[in-house]
């Protein structure tokens, strides 16, 4: 927490909140008129926000980890059953998913990626 707060340039607020939180501050006009840059930990918290009612234009995924049950399909970027349970429930809800590390890098739409995902697992599994 401590790290993000110094590490804000001049003149960008910084709030640190739960997804609930975030959602309802959004929710409540808190932020009309402003560029909102929302960071997460865990695609989860994203399904929380518009669960809640909050509408999400569009979302840069990146570095997510390796973890137990993952499989990578982008340099930094690796996912898990549960994440693609996520992006899949982000999709239907109208958020555009890409991948994008840094500004000078091409966007990537993530389902693409998420696809080739699902085509090397069938390939795999023989289903």
């Amino acid at each position: 927490k401590n790290d993000a707060k110094t590490a804000v340039p001049g003149g960008v607020h910084l709030s640190i909140l739960t997804p609930s939180g975030a959602a309802k501050r959004i929710l409540a006009g808190n932020y009309q008129g402003q560029r909102v840059f929302v960071i997460v930990r865990n695609p989860k918290a994203l399904q929380e926000m518009v669960e809640a009612g909050v509408t999400l234009k569009a979302v840069n995924v990146g570095n997510i980890s390796m973890a137990a049950g993952a499989k990578q399909i982008a340099k930094s970027v690796a996912v898990t059953p549960d994440n693609i349970a996520v992006f899949d429930y982000l999709t239907k809800h109208g958020v555009e998913l890409y991948h994008q590390m840094v500004p000078n890098d091409q966007k990537v739409a993530f389902n693409t990626l998420l696809k080739t995902k699902r085509e090397l697992d069938r390939l795999e599994t023989g289903v």
